[in-house]
């Protein structure tokens, strides 16, 4: 049985659980990912690494007026257009706004999951502007015309077997299931996609605010073609994702990688800081953050004011959660909002916040290994 992603969510538990092919993916991935993951946080200090996170991102949300002002007046002086949003209509009508003033017909993204939670793909395709993802997991599903599963692996419900046989019918390239045929098959068809693009278009993993630079992480390069070839760069960053200093950004850098996925570094970490100058060989000729969701003419409340999952905020939205939540599981796809925290994402479909706002050390499990065993059963899934 296929998931319908379209689905109500009952209704996706239902089928997933049913689907044989979708837990041997599943299992596949996160088994392997769970154990990068486990490695890579026991070769350092791994308590005192997450408590200096957790340090940054509390001063990150106590200063968050001040740093979001910052940010701005630093991006604006290296020659950055900076734009603010109230909600997502708001957001995707700008970014609409800045392609018709530059007559944007093609557009290339890296991965954004605040892109894909606000639609703005589908946007422009309503605006006759064509938009190709470029991350490999990002393209494939985007040619199976759904939307992606998991923060890092958009694809991790599908075998390999599904890839070879999806690229066969929209590409017409030959049976193949050698990972190494189809990375290359994606990166040619990808290469004039670069080539002819007008505005490349990415997310924000981290918005340094004292020297107003937008980082992102990747491990295939698309992200640095994307942000570098075509003449107009757009970076799209909730208000969460500001940090102080550089120093800072580097280090959440170094949990991100080994929390996501295994690795001591991720293979490229991004740094933009402006357009093109002077004598430099290449880079956008123009470059607009939009950050949202924050109308520019508002006072940020009090921080006792905030909403009562804040503290889930202090965290980084890592992936490491969803590789072992039982909602991701159950359901293919956790929730519409994409760039919810991993503990909000794990607490709502089975209760939700309760009337005072308390929080709760969820646990979460898998799917289990046969039909008898497909139970919610604790993995270690829990708020530190």
């Amino acid at each position: 049985m296929r998931v319908d992603v379209r689905a109500p969510y009952k209704v996706r538990v239902r089928q997933a659980l049913g689907d044989d092919g979708l837990r041997i993916a599943l299992d596949r991935a996160t088994e392997q990912m769970s154990g990068r993951c486990a490695e890579a946080m026991a070769a350092v200090d791994a308590p005192r690494l997450r408590d200096e996170a957790r340090r940054i991102r509390e001063h990150a949300i106590e200063h968050l007026p001040e740093l979001l002002e910052a940010l701005e007046r630093n991006l604006t002086a290296n020659g950055c257009q900076v734009h603010w949003a109230r909600d997502a209509e708001e957001a995707r009508q700008t970014v609409l706004n800045i392609a018709r003033q530059h007559q944007v017909r093609q557009v290339v993204k890296s991965k954004s999951m605040l892109t894909e939670e606000i639609r703005l793909n589908q946007a422009l395709e309503r605006a006759a502007i064509n938009v190709v993802e470029t991350d490999l997991g990002e393209y494939i599903i985007q040619l199976a015309g759904e939307p992606p599963s998991h923060i890092i692996t958009p694809i991790i419900h599908k075998r390999i077997e599904d890839v070879s046989e999806l690229l066969q019918r929209e590409l017409g390239v030959p049976p193949t299931n050698d990972p190494a045929d189809i990375c290359a098959t994606a990166r040619r068809e990808l290469r004039r996609e670069f080539l002819r693009a007008d505005m490349g278009i990415s997310g924000c993993n981290f918005a340094i605010a004292e020297t107003g630079t937008i980082c992102i992480i990747t491990n295939e390069g698309n992200g640095r073609m994307v942000t570098s070839m075509p003449r107009l760069y757009v970076a799209l960053a909730g208000i969460e994702k500001v940090v102080p200093r550089v120093e800072d950004a580097l280090l959440l850098w170094q949990v991100a990688s080994r929390s996501a996925t295994g690795q001591d570094v991720s293979v490229y970490f991004t740094l933009s800081s402006g357009p093109r100058r002077p004598g430099h060989p290449d880079g956008p000729r123009r470059c607009s953050p939009r950050t949202s969701p924050l109308p520019k003419s508002c006072r940020l409340p009090a921080r006792s004011a905030l909403p009562v999952a804040m503290p889930a905020r202090s965290r980084s939205t890592f992936p490491a959660c969803c590789s072992i939540c039982a909602t991701m599981w159950y359901s293919e796809r956790p929730l519409p909002c994409s760039s919810a925290s991993p503990c909000e994402r794990t607490r709502r479909p089975w209760s939700g916040l309760d009337a005072t706002g308390s929080q709760h050390a969820w646990r979460a499990g898998s799917l289990g290994s046969s039909p008898e065993e497909r139970t919610v059963r604790s993995r270690g899934c829990h708020r530190r």
